[in-house]
């Protein structure tokens, strides 16, 4: 079998702030895809080409889309989810189109289009269904981190993840 890119999952934490005299979740968490495509060197060796990588961040509607899809359907179904975000930053346009084009097909097809200035690069991963299952049991997982919900039960870490961010706007101001 030969891969053609490596791909990454990896939750990130909402953000905590103080407010007033209490402390808040400032900013919600995300799921991160990271797509890294393999390409040959000059010995026609397979190596990771870190230029070309493209991020997804899943947000919390993106991961409600991922988690309806409805795992009965994956396997007798052509079915074909769509998540679009902008990112302001550098002007550009991030598509995710997660499906299955042939019912009797025995994976589901992640695409991951980055249109920049009209120009567009893809992405296309094949995972089976086992695999697919696994992403959305990591999204079920880590809903509750993304959200700020471990905080429920342990404040400390709130404040631990305030405090920090506070340390953070303090240090940027003074230059070290």
């Amino acid at each position: 079998v030969r891969c053609v890119q490596e791909t990454g999952i990896q939750p990130i934490k909402g953000k905590y702030a103080h407010k007033n005299d209490y402390i808040t979740l400032a900013k919600n968490g995300c799921m991160l895809f990271e797509f890294i495509p393999y390409q040959r060197d000059k010995e026609n060796q397979s190596i990771l080409n870190w230029q070309s990588k493209e991020s997804y961040a899943l947000n919390l509607s993106h991961i409600g889309e991922l988690l309806t899809i409805d795992t009965q359907m994956l396997k007798s179904q052509a079915f074909k989810k769509v998540m679009i975000y902008q990112q302001k930053l550098k002007s550009q346009e991030k598509k995710l189109t997660i499906g299955k084009e042939q019912p009797n097909q025995d994976s589901v097809e992640f695409l991951l289009q980055t249109t920049v200035a009209s120009q567009v690069t893809t992405h296309n991963i094949s995972v089976s269904f086992g695999d697919f299952i696994v992403i959305q049991e990591l999204c079920k997982f880590t809903l509750p981190h993304i959200i700020g919900w471990q905080a429920l039960l342990s404040p400390k870490l709130a404040e631990e993840d305030a405090n920090t961010e506070l340390m953070d706007q303090y240090l940027s101001l003074i230059h070290i």
